[in-house]
């Protein structure tokens, strides 16, 4: 469970929504269930960027598209209608606007693409009532299964359907602050009665092999194109570790045993540095087992922990956890979950009689837009079937090195993520290179002036540099990923 930090420094106020949004859908309905089906063996893994943005909120921060959402449909200006055109269709077309018929109406009425002529468009066509109903359906359309069952309100919200009044746009986002207000003491209940495991990230989610030594990216992308000057900073890769650490035990009461490293990525230097902080596991991708074991073979090698520089390792089975992140949403529910416990026998059967650990890891938002009613099927039936089927036991990766600790060990961990086994998303690209350059300048400047600040001055900036090393800054710079919102990543990774 991770988002970047979208506080907008400059302006204040966070420049999208996605914690807020994600947190009444996925956050809130994963642990909801978790709740249900304590015997599914579930590790949930919570950045503390997230939780930080979590808290803000309930402390009264806002969001640009709550303020749009807050604004009476009367007094809106022509940029902020604009906006809105703009900003409110961001949701799955297929399973989170299709399903609410005046939703599809208004998206169809904007135009499904949003072209610069269809805003132009929908400006002179769209009424005060037409933005309300757009408020609370935007709003709306990205609750999840948990809040939608326990709340009648909003049951009746989605059977009106249009012609929403002020009072029911307020309802709603009361609602928003009402689950985000549970969340942190949810998901500490839960894991204090052992319902859940928790594992941590570092605190801004950075690359840790990276933040250490830029030049390390070489390894996997033979000839790769690198920062003018390396940037290496083992002690904020160190300092992002510890800060996570020191957030759970104050917010949640305890430390993690487990790490999952941003994005997956490893490298000796990082798994030192995890280990060190007193983490027992980390876990990565099996693309960097493959590539750091001699004569590897997957039956044999991969359904187990390995001991990494006194540090017990897990490895992803890539194609299981991609199935869920990315197929099955695309069959029906009862196929996809045989298919899974299939896979998962056939695993079972090979080999000896030595206990088999499969690593199922992924992302815990945003597969569930993709699914019907946010994967609440789905998900209630295969954890169902696990907590039954005889010859298989859902544990946490914990739980299971307590009574099968790794029995062999790699030498030198390949230095890469659970994406292509490199750091090609992150580096090499001159866009790439270019943010790691205007970050290694930006620290520069700090160190040269910080004994000249205020502590508490000093302090902030630390912090503005901390969250400028996060990963998702450098996902959405170079040729690999693209979105509408690469603008405002832009904008923000500079202003932090």
């Amino acid at each position: 469970m991770h988002q970047p930090n979208y506080r907008d420094p400059i302006r204040g106020f966070y420049s999208m929504p996605w914690v807020r949004l994600h947190a009444v859908k996925a956050y809130y309905d994963m642990a909801v269930l978790a709740g249900r089906y304590p015997e599914a063996g579930l590790t949930i893994n919570l950045v503390p960027s997230l939780l930080e943005q979590i808290e803000d909120y309930c402390n009264g921060a806002l969001d640009y598209e709550l303020m749009l959402s807050r604004k009476d449909p009367v007094e809106l200006t022509s940029d902020e209608k604009e906006a809105i055109l703009l900003r409110f269709f961001q949701a799955n077309h297929d399973t989170m606007i299709r399903p609410l018929p005046r939703f599809m109406e208004l998206l169809h009425n904007r135009g499904v693409t949003g072209t610069t002529n269809d805003i132009v468009t929908a400006l002179r066509k769209f009424a005060a009532q037409d933005y309300l109903d757009l408020q609370v359906l935007f709003n709306l359309s990205w609750f999840g299964f948990a809040a939608r069952e326990e709340d009648i309100e909003l049951r009746k919200l989605i059977r009106k359907g249009r012609f929403y009044t002020l009072e029911d746009r307020d309802y709603v986002l009361q609602k928003q602050f009402d689950i985000l207000k549970s969340l942190l003491p949810l998901y500490r209940k839960l894991w204090d009665e052992g319902s859940i495991d928790i594992s941590a990230s570092p605190f801004y989610h950075p690359i840790l092999p990276l933040l250490c030594d830029t030049t390390v990216a070489c390894e996997g992308i033979p000839g790769c194109l690198l920062p003018k000057r390396p940037f290496r900073q083992e002690e904020d890769a160190r300092r992002h570790v510890e800060m996570s650490l020191e957030y759970f035990e104050s917010k949640l009461g305890k430390r993690p045993k487990g790490m999952w490293p941003s994005e997956g990525s490893v490298s000796p230097q990082a798994l030192e540095i995890i280990r060190d902080a007193g983490f027992t596991w980390a876990a990565t991708d099996e693309d960097i087992l493959a590539k750091s074991v001699s004569g590897y073979n997957r039956t044999r090698d991969l359904y187990r922990p390995w001991d990494a520089n006194g540090l017990a390792v897990w490895f992803r089975d890539h194609e299981l956890s991609d199935k869920i992140g990315f197929v099955y949403s695309r069959n029906p529910v009862k196929v996809a979950v045989d298919d899974f416990i299939n896979r998962l026998n056939t695993i079972a059967g090979c080999g000896d009689d030595t206990p088999r650990c499969v690593s199922i890891i992924l992302d815990g938002e945003n597969p569930w837009e993709t699914y019907p009613k946010s994967g609440k099927e789905f998900l209630e039936t295969l954890y169902t079937r696990l907590i039954r089927e005889k010859s298989l036991k859902p544990v946490t990766f914990s739980r299971f090195l307590e009574e099968h600790p790794p029995a062999g060990k790699i030498q030198s961990i390949f230095p890469g993520s659970w994406i292509n086994g490199n750091f090609d998303t992150w580096i090499g690209d001159q866009e790439e290179v270019d943010g790691w350059d205007a970050l290694n300048n930006a620290r520069d400047a700090l160190v040269s002036k910080e004994k000249s600040l205020k502590e508490k001055d000093r302090g902030e900036a630390w912090t503005e540099i901390y969250r400028a090393e996060g990963s998702d800054w450098f996902w959405w710079y170079g040729e690999d990923h693209t979105s509408p919102n690469d603008p405002e990543f832009d904008r923000l990774f500079r202003a932090h």
